[in-house]
């Protein structure tokens, strides 16, 4: 009698009817995402456009990190042809690789395609924090700007560029290639290992802070100059760092996911 009770108490309250509802529900909008996920990694395919196979997560990010995405796009070349399609996570990338095409995007056609792709945002707030503090700096970079603020910012830095100007930059640059050639001779005369990627790194460095700042480095001589150990933080991130950002790259709304499946995303 009193099981009886209670089962016609939780079936008063709809105990057993929400619980399957709910679930069903959150299969169904699982359901729904996957095979959203899925159309947007067959972009290319619907387009004709070969590459390799992407992952359902990840796209082609494992191959890249693997391989590296020098090594990755030759035998993709070489592979598929001169245009290859590629996934950063469910983001399609294409890859092309015809001299002729590659022109006219960025010289013929290049208001339609001024601007650059996304990466992995630089401002990682338990690093960098201490070296730029202001959001402001990293929004302005130029690997950052969009649109007609930046086809601005370029058609300001064209005349940079010119045959003249290059010429006038000579100069400096044959200083710091000096310095680096003199470091390079005194380590081969004694015998010593040489770490031919750091002495590259300090050489761009020099060279760009002469020719875009004014100023003179010297982190060739100097590796321990604060403006190079702060380049060296942002920038060598190695490849499988990006390899969670890209995977969820373009996820579009937390809103949209809550909405099929229930769960909260908290939104910063």
């Amino acid at each position: 009698m009193w099981k009886s009770l209670e089962v016609r108490s939780c079936l008063q309250e709809g105990l057993f009817y929400n619980v399957p509802a709910k679930l069903l529900q959150k299969c169904g909008g699982l359901l729904g995402c996957m095979r959203w996920r899925k159309s947007k990694l067959k972009v290319f395919e619907n387009l004709g456009i070969p590459g390799p196979t992407p992952h359902f997560l990840f796209g082609n990010i494992f191959e890249l990190n693997r391989k590296g995405p020098q090594r990755c796009y030759r035998e993709w070349i070489t592979k598929y042809g001169r245009i290859v399609g590629f996934y950063h996570g469910m983001k399609p990338i294409l890859l092309v690789g015809d001299p002729d095409l590659l022109k006219k995007i960025f010289i013929k056609d290049f208001q339609l395609f001024c601007n650059r792709p996304e990466g992995v945002p630089l401002r990682v707030h338990s690093i960098l924090d201490y070296i730029i503090p202001a959001s402001e700096i990293m929004d302005n970079l130029l690997v950052n700007l969009k649109g007609e603020h930046w086809k601005r910012v370029r058609s300001i830095l064209s005349s940079t560029f010119s045959a003249n100007k290059l010429k006038g930059m000579i100069p400096a640059v044959n200083q710091v290639c000096d310095s680096a050639l003199s470091i390079l001779q005194e380590k081969s005369a004694e015998g010593e290992a040489i770490d031919i990627q750091n002495i590259l790194q300090r050489l761009t460095l020099d060279i760009i802070s002469a020719q875009a700042f004014a100023m003179n480095v010297d982190s060739l001589n100097y590796p321990a100059d604060p403006l190079f150990r702060s380049a060296k933080v942002i920038f060598d991130q190695p490849y499988s760092s990006k390899i969670l950002f890209f995977g969820l790259e373009n996820t579009r709304s937390p809103a949209m996911v809550d909405g099929c499946i229930g769960y909260r995303f908290r939104e910063e």
